[in-house]
């Protein structure tokens, strides 16, 4: 699996962008840190005025953050 993404200053100091994972197999997961928040993605989205975005994929039982 891999996830891409996309980032630009908002002008306010944080950032606005997109992300898209290009595959998608078995029990793969891709989640995202939104500011601190971390929640599973789809296979696209945006993201708005967040202070960080952080992606990464796994296979099953995603822990903690390095």
């Amino acid at each position: 699996m891999t996830v891409c993404r996309t980032w630009t200053p908002d002008g306010q100091g944080a950032y606005n962008g997109t992300w898209k994972i290009t595959k998608r197999t078995g029990a793969a997961i891709a989640q995202g840190r939104f500011d601190g928040f971390v929640g599973n993605l789809g296979t696209a989205g945006t993201f708005s005025h967040v202070d960080s975005f952080v992606t990464r994929g796994c296979n099953a039982g995603c822990t903690d953050w390095s």
